[in-house]
């Protein structure tokens, strides 16, 4: 399969199991962020307990972003898709800059509030159209329009 043919690829695959594991990750990844922001903005931890906290957010959100990206390899071209990656490279920042990371995590925070509550238009815009048609939001096969990221179960949602 041509990278093209697997990030266009028409509709949404999903695995057996696929929304109470979105969950799990979901939950440990709010954990470790809420850890992390005690550890940078409260320097309420010691550095071993930071540290994992850091980890925790880094494996839980590339995991999530595995299984977006498998899911709807389009979902790496759209905005929500791309600020996940940046958020990614910045949590990975902090522990190699650790003067920054207070800065760090603040860009963090706002630009997961950005994309999280900015219109689904926007979230799913293509800053570059690889994709014939990547203007137009993908159908699923309800019927029902797909910019949600959530799959046939309501999981979902790459932008937290």
């Amino acid at each position: 399969m041509t990278p093209g043919a697997w990030f266009c690829r028409d509709g949404t695959r999903y695995f057996p199991g696929q929304r109470w594991v979105s969950i799990s990750l979901r939950s440990l990844h709010l954990v470790g962020v809420a850890g992390m922001g005690a550890g940078i903005l409260a320097d309420g931890l010691d550095p071993g307990m930071r540290q994992m906290y850091v980890l925790l957010t880094i494996v839980s959100g590339f995991a999530m972003t595995l299984i977006f990206a498998w899911s709807e390899g389009r979902w790496l071209l759209q905005l929500c898709g791309q600020s996940v990656l940046v958020k990614l490279a910045l949590v990975a920042a902090i522990p190699i800059w650790p003067a920054a990371a207070v800065e760090l995590f603040i860009a963090i925070i706002l630009i997961s509030g950005f994309t999280s509550h900015a219109p689904a238009r926007l979230r799913h815009f293509e800053p570059i159209r690889w994709c014939a048609g990547s203007g137009e939001r993908p159908v699923s096969a309800s019927g029902g329009k797909r910019g949600n990221n959530r799959g046939a179960d309501g999981a979902g949602g790459a932008e937290s």
